[in-house]
């Protein structure tokens, strides 16, 4: 659990001691609920919902049934992450495309926002293997990664807030009633 890996000098913290995979994993059920519900405005949102309840699904079950130290925890955890990021393309696609003609530059901004998210993967992979050259530079890295992922979090929600707002007002009729 949380002793520390002598291998690497770190400490190794427990998912399950860390109450926040549990709280990311019901954010992720809710919000995986939210795309279902406009699965009627485009195509691509019932492909994100779906992509994105079952991989929350997933996760939760990875988080509190399977051992880290598991073969399976890997064999499930990989297919679980590349659902979600089929789920975040299909997301930013969607809100793009409903956006076409009536926003352009927003629109540009949701396909922008998914190279940043793809970016920020790749740069976590990317200080893994740094990792292996020196801790203290991938550290580095990793913090860099941390606040882009805050800063893409925030611009996610600005943009959801616009997309909102553009609907209410110029696609009202496009909405589920509930959502109006």
């Amino acid at each position: 659990g949380g002793d520390p890996d002598p291998g690497c000098g770190c400490l190794r913290i427990s998912r399950r001691r860390n109450s926040g995979g549990g709280a990311g994993a019901l954010a992720s059920l809710a919000y995986g609920v939210f795309l279902w519900q406009l699965r009627t405005v485009g195509g691509r949102y019932r492909t994100a919902a779906l992509c994105s309840l079952v991989s929350s699904a997933g996760s939760a079950v990875i988080l509190f049934a399977v051992p880290e130290e598991s073969g399976l925890w890997w064999a499930l955890s990989l297919p679980a992450a590349v659902l979600e990021l089929v789920s975040v393309y299909q997301e930013c696609n969607a809100h793009a495309d409903v956006l076409e003609g009536l926003d352009d530059r927003l629109a540009g901004k949701w396909r922008l926002l998914w190279r940043w998210k793809i970016g920020l993967l790749l740069g976590i992979f990317g200080s893994v293997l740094l990792m292996l050259l020196s801790v203290l530079l991938s550290l580095l890295v990793m913090l860099a990664i941390a606040v882009g992922a805050i800063v893409v979090a925030v611009l996610q929600l600005v943009y959801l807030y616009r997309t909102a707002k553009l609907f209410r007002q110029h696609c009202p009729a496009a909405l589920p009633e509930h959502l109006e």
